[in-house]
């Protein structure tokens, strides 16, 4: 491979993302050099955590003083809050609230029919509080698993998830696996929950289990198949 094709392809990248910071004194970061929409413009936590796994990838990581370190660290983690109808200590990007519980959002006429639809067929369509929730535990989960890889924690734990090898079956079998893409993401987060969130011996209980539970899905798809 050619190796100053490596090093310039690097050093553009690490350009680029220097680049969309939004100023110098913040951890905030814009997904593009260009315009943004209205909401994307409000979006913090997200792009906050791809630009600092970026760093990571791409090892400028290490060449961060260790307070400017810490800062962005605590900055991912003043997302940490409780807000009513969402689980306790989720990561939480006001921009998303704002939308999801907007008056617009609530009563659209898609999500109006998505409820009414439900209600003959159960569980047909993700409505809007659904996919409010859905939103917030994937930000949850985007931000712990990245201060986890840089060997930091959230200050509070989370803890709305599946524990004991009971709760994680019916939750697991209550996933669609014939649309691997959607339930294997929703298995993921479990599997980030539990190795962050649970202690030593717990957690090396709850992952045999569920390694175990993949395997089961995997021959099972295999015979199918």
């Amino acid at each position: 491979m050619n190796r100053h094709y490596d090093k310039n392809l690097k050093e553009s990248l690490i350009d680029y993302i220097k680049k969309l910071k939004i100023d110098s004194t913040s951890y905030r970061f814009s997904p593009v050099l260009g315009s943004l929409t209205s909401e994307g413009k409000k979006i913090e936590l997200g792009f906050s955590c791809l630009a600092l796994k970026c760093y990571y990838m791409l090892g400028i990581w290490d060449e961060v003083e260790d307070k400017q370190k810490m800062e962005w660290v605590n900055y991912i983690n003043s997302f940490q809050k409780n807000i009513n109808n969402l689980p306790s200590n989720s990561y939480v990007d006001e921009a998303f609230v704002d939308y999801y519980t907007s008056i617009s959002t609530k009563y659209s006429l898609k999500n109006i029919a998505k409820q009414s639809i439900n209600l003959i067929n159960s569980g047909k369509y993700s409505t809007n509080n659904q996919k409010y929730e859905e939103t917030i535990r994937a930000d949850t989960k985007q931000a712990i698993a990245t201060l986890h890889e840089v060997s930091a924690s959230n200050k509070l734990k989370y803890l709305d998830f599946p524990k004991e090898n009971h709760e994680v079956e019916k939750y697991l079998d209550s996933l669609n696996w014939n649309n691997p893409w959607t339930s294997g993401a929703q298995f993921s987060s479990l599997c980030v929950f539990s190795a962050t969130q649970l202690n030593e011996n717990h957690y090396k209980e709850s992952s045999k289990y569920l390694y175990n539970y993949l395997e089961k899905v995997w021959y099972y798809n295999l015979r199918v198949a």
